[in-house]
């Protein structure tokens, strides 16, 4: 084994001397020949060398041309999913989220707005639709009313006493049937400086011959007749007072609404009509009954 090293030693260095250009100094000239004690190898010798000499690695596997495309496939769409915009680097899947979160609020607040113009347009409707059904039932509801036949005060003259009846009309003047459920008359003596009272009281002596209910449909009408005292028409005829005849009517109206329809007439001395609307605040009226009205008291709203 000693030998062989030896052997490519020497073959080592005669390489390298000739490959310089440089021959041995010991080389002999001419055509002298040099004997050397190298063996000569024989086939034999050199296959079991070469099966004898160690294993060499097998060179790692080149890539094929798939896994080559495949490689830059993906290094390209690394390269694409960002983008530079003033000097800023995007991301593009980024950038697409905030695009869409914007066209989201964008859709919801139009679609919010749009919802409170047709709620406002909605509840403009609505309030159309009620103030028109209010005037339907202002315009189409029954109006009942008091008025006296002519001429008014008839003077009643007995063996020994006087007296004055009036007769008053209960009339339905509106377009749909109303339930009359109380009627009121009373007269009353006012000194001629003295104002009119604030209150005017219905006692059951002074309650006028009512019936206790009537239906009436539009144009319908029925009547009340009251008669005075004697006291009265003494005072009456001498002008040392003022005669005054106040009523009210209670009523219910197709639409289920109560009402309280007012009357008051001043007597006056004349040829023909006699009877006078009283023209001061809240004495003749039509209004909503309210919980308070009293049938026996009738509260003048001035």
């Amino acid at each position: 084994m000693l030998k062989m090293w030896r052997i490519f030693s020497v073959l080592l260095l005669a390489s390298l001397s000739l490959g310089n250009g440089e021959v041995p100094k010991n080389a002999p000239q001419g055509d002298t020949k040099i004997k050397t004690n190298v063996p000569v190898k024989s086939k034999t010798d050199s296959d079991s060398q070469q099966n004898n000499s160690p294993p060499v690695a097998a060179p790692a596997p080149i890539p094929s041309d798939s896994n080559s495309i495949h490689e830059n496939q993906r290094e390209m769409e690394k390269g694409t999913e960002f983008f530079l915009l003033l000097g800023y680097r995007f991301k593009i899947t980024d950038v697409l989220l905030v695009l869409f979160t914007g066209l989201l609020w964008w859709s919801t607040q139009k679609l919010w707005k749009e919802t409170k113009h047709s709620s406002s347009i909605s509840e403009k409707s609505a309030n159309a639709a009620l103030l028109t059904a209010q005037n339907m039932q202002i315009t189409e509801r029954a109006y009942v009313k008091m008025s006296h036949t002519d001429p008014g005060l008839v003077p009643i003259k007995g063996e020994t006493t006087e007296s004055y009846k009036v007769e008053v009309k209960i009339e339905n003047c509106g377009k749909t049937p109303a339930l009359v459920t109380e009627v009121r008359l009373r007269f009353m003596l006012r000194d001629w400086d003295e104002s009119l009272p604030p209150t005017i009281d219905y006692p059951d002596s002074d309650s006028a011959e009512r019936p206790s209910s009537a239906f009436l449909v539009p144009g319908d009408y029925f009547f009340v007749t009251r008669n005075s005292h004697n006291d009265k028409h003494r005072v009456v005829s001498k002008d040392s007072k003022r005669l005054l005849l106040f009523g009210y009517i209670d009523y219910t109206d197709v639409f289920g609404q109560q009402h309280r329809a007012g009357y008051a007439r001043e007597y006056m001395t004349v040829k023909g009509n006699n009877l006078f609307l009283v023209a001061a605040k809240g004495y003749n009226y039509d209004r909503p009954r309210k919980e308070t009205d009293r049938q026996d008291q009738d509260a003048i709203e001035s």
